[in-house]
C-alpha cells in the first residue's frame, strides 16, 4: 500500500494535481469560474492529503518500524526531489512569478527537514543499517549532504533550546529527549563526515 501510494502522489506532483494556482475571476463566464473554483477546492484537498500522509511517513521512521521504515525514508526522498513542482505557476510575494517555481528544479528543504526531524526526534536509536542506507542512498548526493549539515544543525540547536531548564514551555524537553536526540544527531553528523573523508 506505501509503495503504491507513493506511485500515485508521485505522479499527481508530475502532471500538477497538487498544483494550487491563484485563479482570476472572469464576470463573462461564472460557470467556468465555477468549475475553477471546484477544481481548486479538489486540489486543496487532494494536497491535504498528501500532507498527511507524509507526516505517516514520518511516523513510521520515527517509530523506528522495521517493516515501514525503509520504504518510509525512499518515499520521503522522492517527495523531496518532486516538492518544487507544487509550486510550480505559483506567483511569489510581490506579484511576479519567480523562474524558479516555474521552470527550474529547488530542493524539497520542508520534506527533508521533516524527514531528518523524524529520524532525530526518537526515543529509539537510528539502526547501523538505517544509517548505511542514508550514506548511500541519500548523503551520496552533494545536495542532500549540504542540506544535512544545515537541518541537522538547526535540529541540534532547537533541542538544546527546549532541554534549558529554565522558562520551561508546552514544547519543553525531558534530559533524556535532548539526549536522544542529540545522540541520533551527531550519528547521523557522523555519516557525513565519513562521506567527506573518503572524498579527500
Amino acid at each position: 500500500a506505501l509503495n503504491s501510494l507513493r506511485r500515485i502522489f508521485c505522479e499527481f506532483l508530475e502532471s500538477g494535481r497538487l498544483t494550487i494556482t491563484k485563479e482570476s475571476g472572469s464576470k463573462k463566464d461564472k460557470q467556468d469560474d465555477e468549475k475553477k473554483s471546484k477544481l481548486r477546492e479538489y486540489k486543496v484537498w487532494l494536497k491535504k492529503q498528501f500532507t498527511d500522509f507524509q507526516d505517516t511517513l514520518c511516523g513510521f521512521v520515527s517509530g523506528r518500524d522495521e517493516e515501514t521504515i525503509t520504504p518510509a525514508i525512499r518515499t520521503m526522498i522522492e517527495f523531496t526531489r518532486r516538492e518544487w513542482m507544487i509550486t510550480r505557476g505559483q506567483e511569489d510575494k510581490d506579484g511576479g512569478t519567480a523562474a524558479v517555481m516555474t521552470k527550474k528544479a529547488h530542493f524539497g528543504v520542508e520534506c527533508f527537514t521533516s524527514l531528518m526531524r523524524a529520524l532525530c526526534y526518537s526515543d529509539k536509536d537510528v539502526e547501523v543499517e538505517i544509517l548505511l542506507m542514508m550514506r548511500s542512498e541519500v548523503f551520496d548526493k552533494t545536495d542532500c549532504r549540504f542540506f544535512a549539515w544545515l537541518v541537522l544543525r538547526k535540529l541540534l540547536v532547537e533541542a538544546k533550546v527546549r532541554g534549558k531548564p529554565e522558562g520551561a514551555t508546552a514544547s519543553s524537553m525531558t534530559p533524556e529527549a535532548v539526549a536522544s536526540v542529540v545522540q541520533n544527531g551527531l550519528d547521523l553528523l557522523r555519516i557525513l563526515s565519513y562521506e567527506d573523508q573518503e572524498v579527500i
